[in-house]
């Protein structure tokens, strides 16, 4: 695989799927009280936003729905802890909205050349 951007969708798919297994049979008050698992699951969605800012602009234009600027804005905040991360706003993007990006990121992968 020489493309980087599907490297990169790669290990945004792979973030995804381990998001979603980690939160599977976790409660939003089981979320709260386990610090490793918040810190695990905000290391992922910094791999998701990390790939987003790495995936060139063609990729991205091939999938215009995908809020690139807010995943890539959340693994800044994350990485760099300008703001206490909010529990319950990483429980809802771990818990609703990483399932269907995973959805729309391996359609984008299913459609990028092999040469990047």
């Amino acid at each position: 695989m020489s493309n980087p951007d599907q490297v990169h969708l790669l290990e945004m798919i792979d973030a995804a799927a381990t998001i979603e297994t980690w939160t599977r049979n976790v409660s939003l008050e089981g979320f709260k009280g386990d610090d490793l698992l918040r810190s695990a699951v905000g290391m992922q969605l910094i791999v998701l936003g990390e790939g987003a800012r790495l995936l060139s602009d063609s990729a991205k234009a091939r999938a215009v729905d995908v809020p690139w600027a807010d995943i890539t804005a959340l693994r800044h905040r994350l990485a760099h802890s300008y703001v206490k991360a909010n529990v319950g706003v990483l429980w809802e993007v771990a818990t609703t909205r990483v399932g269907p990006l995973a959805e729309e990121l391996r359609a984008l992968l299913a459609v990028l050349p092999e040469e990047g």
